[in-house]
């Protein structure tokens, strides 16, 4: 029987292996069912007011609201001083969807905290320990794991697959999206600083400009509005640009000044398609 040729097995491996990596990359075909909008401190306030409208005698005892664990444990610990089946259970039902959120909540907080301490230089050696692990790649996985967690609790988040894999796609194009942001900032303040230039010097050769009484209203427009310092000012700013050039092209202009030929045309090329950004 012939033998396999080394070539094509391994290409065969590296393609399983490269079909895996996809799999674990892949998004959830069922999402894992979370919680949606709760108010914690909410719910231990309604615990609270319970307690209160029971008579409880120990409720100045209680933790305040924003002490998620202290309020569950009061409750816990003092639920025989609610008498009113309806408190009760009401006390009950709370309780178990405060516990819901923490159970949801607290490895996302873990994850960061063991993210922050790699960061900070503790080896996954280390970490491991206080995850209760024995191994470093235990610990890393279970780090991304809870990334993968976090990550799919944003709002609007596609949830994530909780792989290496997957997390590090993610992460990836949330860097990418990030980058694109501050690209696109960074293009809006030249623009903003460009059409504030074009409108500066538009406004010092008015003197010299033959205008009419539409033109002349533009130009007192966009002199109102200087300086700017909102992305609406700006955004107004351009429209006022492109009306006065409208009606000053209507009119014919002084040839023989070079001031006013170039404003002008600098503010003709500021119009021009790909150029005239709005905010």
């Amino acid at each position: 029987m012939p033998s396999r040729s080394p070539r094509k097995a391994r290409k065969r491996s590296a393609g399983k292996q490269s079909a895996r990596k996809r799999a674990a990359a892949a998004p959830l075909k069922r999402p894992p069912v979370r919680l949606g909008a709760i108010d914690p401190v909410g719910l231990a306030a309604d615990l609270r007011r319970l307690h209160e409208a029971a008579g409880d005698p120990n409720v100045e005892r209680m933790p305040p609201a924003t002490e998620l664990w202290g309020v569950l444990i009061y409750a816990e610990q003092h639920f025989g001083a609610l008498t009113d089946p309806a408190a009760r259970q009401a006390s009950g039902l709370k309780r178990t969807l405060l516990s819901e959120y923490m159970i949801q909540n607290l490895p996302i907080h873990q994850g960061r905290g063991a993210r922050d301490a790699h960061e900070a230089g503790a080896w996954w050696e280390t970490i491991a320990g206080y995850y209760a692990l024995e191994s470093a790649s235990g610990a890393y996985k279970k780090s991304r794991r809870q990334r993968a967690d976090e990550l799919s609790a944003q709002p609007g988040a596609t949830p994530v697959r909780r792989t290496t894999e997957a997390v590090a796609q993610a992460e990836a194009e949330i860097a990418a999206a990030a980058r694109a942001a501050r690209e696109r900032e960074q293009l809006e303040e030249v623009r903003h600083t460009v059409t504030a230039e074009v409108a500066r010097a538009l406004l010092a050769v008015r003197g010299e400009l033959n205008l009419d009484e539409e033109a002349a209203y533009w130009l007192e427009q966009i002199e109102k509005v200087l300086p700017c310092t909102t992305p609406l000012q700006y955004a107004s700013l351009a429209v006022y640009l492109s009306a006065a050039l409208r009606y000053l092209d209507q009119l014919a202009q002084p040839a023989d000044s070079a001031p006013v030929t170039r404003v002008l045309n600098s503010l003709r090329a500021w119009e021009k398609p790909g150029e005239q950004q709005s905010s």
